[in-house]
């Protein structure tokens, strides 16, 4: 999945399962974050270095809708006990989306890049003695290997002076990046959430920040992921495989999408650590009409402040109880018997609406 936004003057935001790319600063020390890794190049020659920002995962649950497509596809030709197991593992994924731990983001400090060692450079220099005298240059070669030791001495003295020179110009370049991101420099919050979101496999961006206040989509997946069987038990108590019912399919959807919009706000939370709340609009890929044509219709979107999700019960709470008791302006449609998850109105919200419109939805065909 992917899509891409288009922002003012000219501005378009990029997000897929494999993140955003972008850079920020001068080019004497640019800080760069999205698809890679994060790091700092410097205009004076190819030096890069990475030192960890924080906002990392705890654990990895960001493949769980591919693990219950892989499961739901791979039924056929499976012992009924294998596709038990694979359908249990991928549900429980499922449920457990909302409960992935992240780092919060702290100050990086930059180490000083290692520099040769006395032994790699005396050995550097004892292969020059042999490559400019030969064996019948006794003398020569002796009083070149005298001068190795002070040779050494003076060059690694240089190496290490320049290696913290180097470190403190990319020092300085993280710590005005790190005043950006607590100061809530909208440019530095969104590039510190590319990097937090390129692994995520429901496609996230941050598309606006207004003052501690963070604006999110997240594209999540249809309901095609969802199985039309469920693991469950016979009148005997022995494990079986059953036909889910409507109502069954449409609440674990429901979860799923609550769990995708719950990680990411704990994620761009923990990345952005002076934000102190966050608008999230979910949404997903329409059918695709009569010209194959897809956009984007939202299904769920909901308000956080930090202090909201402070004492949560993460490892027991389910993702549909932390959304309605920790979220507040939340816009979900369930219909019918079945509470069907249906699309939002964009008519009846205009901020959604809006939203909507600069979404370019990106398939995978």
């Amino acid at each position: 999945m992917g899509f891409s936004m288009r922002m003012s003057k000219g501005v378009r935001v990029r997000a897929s399962s494999r993140g955003l790319r972008v850079s920020v600063g001068p080019r004497a020390a640019r800080v760069h974050f999205g698809t890679g890794r994060a790091g700092i190049s410097t205009g004076a020659g190819p030096l890069t270095v990475y030192a960890p920002l924080g906002g990392g995962r705890g654990t990895s649950t960001s493949s769980a809708s591919r693990q219950l497509r892989g499961a739901t596809n791979g039924l056929q030709g499976s012992s009924k006990a294998e596709q038990i197991r694979a359908l249990a593992e991928a549900i429980q994924k499922i449920l457990s989306l909302h409960r992935e731990d992240f780092t919060v983001a702290t100050h990086p400090q930059i180490p000083r890049p290692a520099v040769p060692s006395a032994d790699t450079l005396a050995q550097k220099y004892e292969t020059q003695v042999v490559s400019q005298f030969n064996i019948l240059q006794r003398r020569q070669r002796r009083e070149a290997r005298a001068q190795i030791p002070q040779l050494v001495e003076t060059e690694r003295q240089q190496l290490i002076a320049q290696a913290e020179a180097d470190r403190q110009e990319l020092q300085q370049a993280w710590d005005s990046f790190w005043t950006g991101l607590v100061a809530n420099d909208p440019a530095t919050v969104m590039a510190a959430l590319g990097a937090a979101f390129e692994d995520n496999e429901a496609a996230a961006a941050a598309v606006g920040v207004h003052g501690d206040e963070l604006s999110l989509t997240v594209e999540v997946p249809g309901i095609d992921v969802v199985p039309t069987r469920m693991p469950g038990t016979t009148a005997a108590g022995n494990p079986s495989l059953k036909k889910a019912t409507k109502t069954e399919l449409n609440d674990l959807y429901l979860l799923m999408v609550s769990g995708y919009v719950l990680v990411t706000v704990k994620e761009a939370l923990a990345t952005a650590p002076a934000i102190g709340s966050v608008h999230i609009v979910a949404f997903r890929q329409t059918r695709p009409d009569a010209y194959g044509h897809v956009s984007a219709e939202a299904v769920l979107a909901a308000s956080f402040t930090r202090g909201s999700l402070t004492g949560i019960q993460w490892q027991t709470a389910d993702a549909i109880q932390i959304l309605k008791d920790a979220s507040t302006e939340l816009v979900c449609i369930q219909q019918g018997a079945a509470r069907e998850l249906k699309p939002i109105d964009p008519g009846a919200n205009p901020e959604i609406a809006e939203l909507l419109a600069a979404v370019d939805v990106e398939t995978n065909s």
